[in-house]
């Protein structure tokens, strides 16, 4: 019955409570479910299938092969990466009917039968179970891996009340193989058949609830929607043949997606775009999230209209907007670079001449009034200390090894610009010398640039009141 409903595996396993439930218990125990709370509400019944269908007795698992041939991307602009499974139609949509309609011919069989079905969204160990009934083995990427067919599986099962044979589990031909480990960019396979999901980028650009910080961000590169690394470095998918279904036909037949055209999508284009897909998941602004964080990764910069998302979807999901696209102002244009470079460069000879000037003129004129030496001493001191810091600043902050300090070390530099602007305003005033009047200038126009620099500083307000507005349900989650 399965296989002319189109499934390409099948198999039954009993329902029996998981061999791994320490472990399980510890995993969550640990942390490692990271934002995804229903994990920790479903806890019982993912050890034990029968606490969430108390008269499963067997478990019929099914599986379909969504694997396609992606065509090489074309043009030079930003694309981002979308997992294999999610170039289609959602296979939740797709395989729950197929699934009920198995159920259905098996009830009609047995018209006393209790039946459950499930796809990816029930409290369901549905790897295990596939592992137990045969469809493949649970390799050490955690995917299940058939022999014939790779791990491009999309799995689904049926609970029933039904005592059915069951099939022998699969056995494991992993063997010494580490590829999937090894090319983790994140190290999420923190051993052989664990994982640990915060690490995950499929976690951090789907299932993540709250801002990304910003190693987290590094770590989705051009990943758009899910990752498939650790199933494309699979020596058993080299071969994997292609799946039969219509319905994952992949909309994007390079798996990928220009990044501009996520970040300049209103709703209706949003949903027009992604009808019938899985990448609805996740909402628009999550989605341009992340779009402006692959865009970021692969052009060093984020060039994006700050005051589109600010009123994109009423506000909606701001905090996490401005999150991910808060790299700096200043480096979303190279000219930017260039003009602070010649500023900071200009200012540093200018200053430094003036606190030669200065010191040449304490030893000549030693009758100057101590504060005016004060005041003449302080603004070169403190131009030296702020060109020193900025220039630290802005190389942390080019290469994104320190953001969050990088924008609280900024704004106090600029308040540090102002004290040495009015230390030279002061002395400019008392003695009119070119110098400072100079120095005023330099100061002054590093100031502007800092400030520019450091606009963000009003959307991260826009942000935090945006979390004091904004919340997601579990619930909603849990969906």
């Amino acid at each position: 019955m399965a296989i002319d409903l189109g499934f390409d595996l099948i198999g039954i396993a009993p329902a029996a409570p998981s061999a791994r439930a320490d472990y399980i218990r510890n995993w969550i125990a640990s942390g490692q479910a990271g934002t995804m709370q229903w994990l920790n509400r479903h806890l019982e019944a993912m050890i034990d299938v029968r606490s969430f269908f108390p008269v499963a007795r067997s478990v019929i698992c099914v599986a379909v092969n969504y694997h396609r041939q992606l065509t090489e991307p074309s043009g030079d602009e930003p694309r981002g990466r979308i997992a294999r499974y999610a170039l289609g139609d959602d296979y939740h949509e797709v395989m729950k009917p197929r699934l009920h309609a198995l159920a259905d011919a098996i009830r009609r069989q047995w018209p006393v039968a209790e039946m459950k079905c499930g796809v990816d969204s029930s409290p369901i160990l549905e790897r295990e179970f596939a592992a137990a009934s045969g469809i493949g083995w649970l390799a050490k990427n955690t995917c299940i891996i058939n022999p014939g067919l790779g791990s491009w599986l999309l799995l689904g099962e049926v609970l029933t009340s039904l005592d059915l044979a069951c099939d022998e589990p699969a056995k494991d031909y992993c063997g010494t193989c580490t590829r999937c480990i090894d090319a983790c960019p994140t190290n999420a396979i923190t051993a052989p058949y664990q994982m640990d999901p915060r690490r995950c980028i499929s976690y951090l650009n789907i299932e993540h609830r709250g801002l990304l910080d910003e190693q987290q961000q590094r770590s989705l590169g051009n990943w758009l929607f899910g990752c498939d690394i650790c199933q494309e470095v699979c020596p058993h998918n080299r071969k994997a043949p292609e799946g039969a279904w219509e319905s994952f036909r992949p909309r994007f037949t390079d798996g990928t997606i220009p990044l501009d055209e996520v970040l300049a999508m209103d709703e209706q284009a949003y949903r027009e775009r992604f009808r019938r897909s899985a990448i609805k998941r996740v909402k628009l602004p999550v989605l341009q999230a992340n779009a402006a964080v692959a865009r970021d990764s692969a052009t060093r910069k984020v060039d994006v209209d700050y005051s589109l998302l600010l009123t994109r979807n009423n506000g909606s999901h701001v905090g996490e907007l401005i999150h991910y696209a808060r790299p700096q102002i200043v480096f979303s244009r190279p000219w930017y670079v260039w003009l602070g470079a010649v500023i900071i460069a200009g200012w540093l000879v200018i200053v430094g001449a003036a606190s030669v000037w200065t010191i040449i003129r304490v030893s000549v004129d030693p009758h100057d009034s101590r504060m005016e030496l004060t005041m003449l001493l302080a603004a070169p001191v403190l131009g030296l200390l702020f060109i020193g810091m900025m220039l630290v600043l802005q190389w942390r902050a080019l290469f994104r090894r320190s953001e969050n300090a990088s924008a609280i070390v900024g704004s106090v530099l600029c308040l540090l610009a102002c004290v040495a602007l009015l230390a030279e305003a002061q002395a400019l005033l008392s003695h009119r010398a070119v110098l400072e009047i100079a120095s005023v200038g330099a100061i002054a126009a590093t100031l502007i640039f800092g400030a520019f620099t450091h606009f963000r500083w009003a959307l991260f307000v826009a942000a935090w009141l945006d979390r004091k507005s904004v919340s997601v349900s579990d619930e909603a989650v849990e969906e």
